[in-house]
């Protein structure tokens, strides 16, 4: 593939390591994957400061470039992208957490082609390997507890069939993705011909419904999105698997 992707992702490790594998194993060589290094809430506040609450004239990789330290770095900006991806975790615990907030970041940042498309993971990246079996259909209504989280990324690591992500190739990723987009489809009540629509109007109703989940339960769905970007590309993808 020809197109060059730059990704901003919340973390240094992790991240990084999910999406150099995801791109490698679909051929995405030219990329350009950047720790951001704070959560969404940080980058919410920092747009606020840079921009106030006018975005019409937002420009993402100028105000990613003024906030880059690293001179060396600040030409990642300068460059032109076919897409550009934004991954990050819900992070309810946070004390800056606002439903306003996160809601106007997913309703902004809704196009790779132009300002950048945002991924959430519920509630963190660590829910790419929170699967016990591709075949365990219980992953469809799994959940984690706020008295969980401090200690999710162990609880994903010790129940996980898939833990090392190096070993990923498009096997793992197909059912991967499967699994989320079956999991969307079944929390949200939908038919499954309605993910040949924009996907991003759907992942819209998951925010909504695990802000109602937080809000009432104090739990969210085990749910990973950042994945479903190779999906968007391809939807044909996963139909193989379903062919087996």
């Amino acid at each position: 593939m020809n197109k060059k992707v730059l990704a901003i992702v919340e973390g240094e490790k992790k991240e990084p390591q999910l999406l150099n594998r995801l791109f490698d194993t679909y051929m995405y060589r030219k990329r350009e994957i950047v720790a951001y290094g704070a959560n969404i809430y940080d980058l919410y506040n920092k747009l606020l400061d840079f921009y106030g609450e006018d975005w019409k004239d937002l420009d993402f990789l100028l105000f990613l470039r003024e906030q880059e330290k690293d001179d060396g770095k600040k030409t990642i900006f300068d460059e032109v992208y076919t897409d550009i991806f934004l991954v990050f975790d819900f992070d309810p615990q946070d004390n800056r957490f606002s439903t306003k907030a996160i809601g106007r970041m997913m309703n902004y940042f809704n196009d790779s082609t132009s300002c950048g498309r945002l991924y959430i993971n519920y509630p963190m990246v660590e829910s790419c390997i929170h699967i016990t079996s591709f075949d365990d259909m219980s992953y469809l209504s799994s959940k984690i507890r706020k008295d969980e989280l401090s200690d999710y990324k162990k609880i994903a690591n010790e129940e996980s069939c898939c833990p090392d992500i190096t070993q990923y190739n498009k096997m793992t990723f197909s059912q991967i993705i499967r699994l989320n987009l079956w999991k969307i489809v079944s929390v949200l009540d939908i038919d499954k011909s309605n993910l040949s629509s924009d996907l991003y109007d759907i992942l819209r109703e998951v925010l909504k419904l695990q802000v109602v989940l937080w809000q009432q339960e104090s739990s969210l769905y085990i749910l990973n999105t950042c994945l479903l970007c190779i999906y968007e590309y391809n939807p044909k993808m996963i139909e193989w698997l379903d062919r087996k």
